[in-house]
């Protein structure tokens, strides 16, 4: 009977174990975008309730970058939605690959992205947001198996700057997206902060 009842402890703690773990991936995967593998809106959310709480215990600046990529509709419509989907890719490889250790990046919805700067400055972040418009705008696209260069791809950024107690995650976010608005409104291919220019 002891012996019994040791077996059926072991069953139960590897059973246990397996939908532990099955139910962390299947978590992760609620919280990561299937197209780009960046984190999706979810996530975001999840991570600037923290940092916002945490921010009130031990103060650090925080910006964040809103970017979309400029007339994406285009892509979709004159080479298809492979090719859209590909775009957004590869402008989510940009992203992930040209920020640093302080930066996260992720797929806010449809063809627009957050990035989130810790200890950084808003000069710093509007510098950062630079950078990346000149790399994506420089790079020259072409289509598969086709030497032919497709249209080239711009996006605009919008740079707010967290505030602390003044502040909410959603007057954060409407500053940064305002921004980005104004970027838009003012021919696209450019980086606005809050508060003008």
């Amino acid at each position: 009977n002891t012996a019994q009842v040791h077996a059926n402890l072991v069953t139960n703690s590897k059973e246990s174990n397996q939908l532990r773990k099955q139910l962390e991936e299947l978590r992760k995967e609620a919280l990561v975008d299937d197209l780009t593998e960046l984190g999706n809106r979810k996530a975001f959310n999840s991570l600037l309730q923290d940092l916002t709480i945490y921010h009130r215990y031990k103060p650090e600046p925080m910006c964040l970058i809103m970017t979309d990529i400029d007339d994406f509709k285009d892509f979709n419509h004159t080479y298809g939605h492979q090719v859209g989907d590909s775009i957004l890719r590869f402008y989510a490889k940009i992203l992930a690959t040209n920020t640093d250790n302080n930066a996260k990046v992720w797929r806010y919805g449809g063809e627009e992205f957050a990035i989130l700067l810790r200890n950084s400055s808003l000069d710093e972040a509007k510098q950062k947001a630079e950078e990346l418009r000149e790399t994506l705008e420089s790079t020259k696209l072409t289509l598969k198996d086709s030497a032919a260069p497709i249209k080239t791809m711009t996006a605009s950024f919008g740079v707010a700057f967290y505030h602390g107690d003044d502040d909410s995650i959603h007057t954060f976010i409407d500053r940064a997206d305002s921004s980005l608005l104004q970027a838009k409104k003012l021919e696209k291919n450019r980086v606005v902060q809050e508060m003008g220019e």
